[in-house]
């Protein structure tokens, strides 16, 4: 694996500007350069003085050169290899960048003699035909390359905390939404005061958080006005990266490589990706059985005769999909609020609940099962007694799109699997103890 040592990344800090949209410009700290990708999530960032090169060539042969790495050309301008690694028709080299303003990734043509004015981010990557580089610009167009690493960092949603302890940067934080509380080593440093509360996850306070002198702040691409708070916060020179709406466990994972690589951490993000890719993978591979079921299933957020359901684009789907599951309202876009006869018509056999309204406690668990309505009565789960609750600190993980996405994937696999995964009998109702009923993904490690 090729990285980058961070000591090239701590000496790198010249001014780039960066488009926030097309009538838009702020400047941040950041160095110019080279993303040289090897494959998904696996890059390298060059340092490189793009003024001093006229053609997208000229830069990347210099990117390769200063890194330690061999390149070759054809005679037609195409890349033959970088550092023994051969295109072959399959895979291949190329040029790749990202225009100001943009998000999106466009292939230049060889001999790549074109001009590399006006980009964001420039890549040269190994793939394969119709494949894209890794992502590296935030939803908003900043690049997240080349920065300093950073010692006080801020989240603004308890996800991006979560995934800034995936990465181990805790002891970078010194401001969180007030709704962040996980994992208890963040809660104790609130306590202690070196964590200032800078608002909740709608309404973050400017004030709050120019007062604490961030390094860097993590915003959630999906509230309008973290998207604002951003802007205002570039113009007093404050750096943030808007991540994405995570609408799908792969969305996560880009989210989690571009707070990682902002961060400077580049050989942590690849191990915590790496770490989740394998439990997933371990739990894909339990479930290749003849005792896996492709159960009907309904995800809501209530036990409302009228609740508001997980379809696609939702990473609870996607969690269920890789549990083995079909979900019955797939066809539905993000979180859908449905009507009591849209669940009778679909019946589901299993249902899985997810709260904070009830405890984890049999008491708890059966009012919520007496408040049903008549049309959750008439389901096959509810006559099976097939219908589950995450709650508490289950609860909070399986509504946030964070790294702990692989321990839904795996309790959700349980519930719908028990003939396969018979080493527990999982209760109807999960709540701060679910990890007693993990095995693969139980110590990934984000209490940090």
């Amino acid at each position: 694996m090729k990285i980058i040592a961070s000591a090239i990344l701590l000496l790198a800090a010249a001014f780039l500007t960066v488009a926030l949209s097309s009538d838009s410009q702020v400047t941040v700290l950041s160095s110019e350069g080279i993303i040289i990708d090897y494959d998904e999530y696996n890059t390298e960032w060059a340092p490189v003085d793009l003024k001093k090169h006229s053609t997208a060539r000229d830069a990347v042969a210099e990117a390769c050169s200063s890194s330690g790495h061999t390149i070759s050309f054809d005679a037609d301008g195409t890349i033959s290899e970088i550092d023994g690694i051969y295109s072959n028709g399959t895979f291949d080299w190329k040029i790749w960048i990202i225009d100001k303003g943009s998000t999106e990734w466009t292939g230049l043509s060889t001999p790549y003699d074109q001009t590399i004015a006006g980009t964001t981010a420039i890549s040269v990557a190994y793939r394969a035909s119709g494949e894209l580089p890794t992502i590296a610009v935030d939803m908003l167009g900043s690049s997240v390359y080349g920065f300093e690493q950073k010692s006080r960092t801020i989240t603004l949603a308890p996800a991006l905390t979560e995934m800034m302890a995936s990465v181990g940067g805790i002891t970078t934080l010194v401001g969180t939404d007030k709704f962040s509380n996980y994992p208890s080593t963040v809660v104790k440093r609130q306590n202690s005061g070196d964590i200032a509360i800078v608002g909740d996850y709608t309404n973050p306070s400017y004030e709050a958080i120019v007062k604490v002198k961030p390094d860097i702040v993590f915003c959630d691409g999906s509230q309008y006005n973290h998207t604002q708070l951003s802007q205002r916060l570039k113009e007093v020179d404050i750096c943030t990266i808007v991540l994405y709406e995570s609408e799908s466990i792969e969305m996560i994972r880009d989210n989690i490589f571009l707070m990682g690589t902002a961060m400077g951490y580049d050989i942590a993000v690849k191990e915590i990706l790496s770490e989740l890719d394998y439990a997933v993978k371990e739990i894909e591979s339990k479930l290749d059985s003849p005792y896996a079921t492709d159960a009907d299933t309904m995800i809501s957020l209530s036990g409302d005769m009228s609740p508001w359901v997980s379809g696609r684009y939702t990473y609870a789907h996607d969690a269920l999909i890789a549990s083995g599951g079909s979900n019955v309202f797939a066809e539905m876009n993000g979180w859908s609020h449905i009507n009591s006869e849209q669940i009778v018509k679909r019946n589901p056999s299993v249902i899985i609940i997810l709260t904070s309204e009830y405890k984890a406690t049999q008491s708890e668990y059966d009012a919520l099962i007496a408040s049903l309505s008549d049309e959750w009565k008439g389901t096959d789960a509810y006559k099976d007694g097939e219908i589950y609750i995450l709650t508490e600190e289950a609860g909070d993980m399986a509504q946030r799109p964070g790294p702990r996405y692989a321990q839904l994937t795996e309790l959700t696999s349980r519930i719908l699997n028990p003939g396969v995964f018979d080493d527990f009998k999982m209760p109807k109702y999960i709540g701060d103890n679910y990890r007693d009923y993990l095995t693969y993904t139980k110590n990934l490690g984000f209490e940090g």
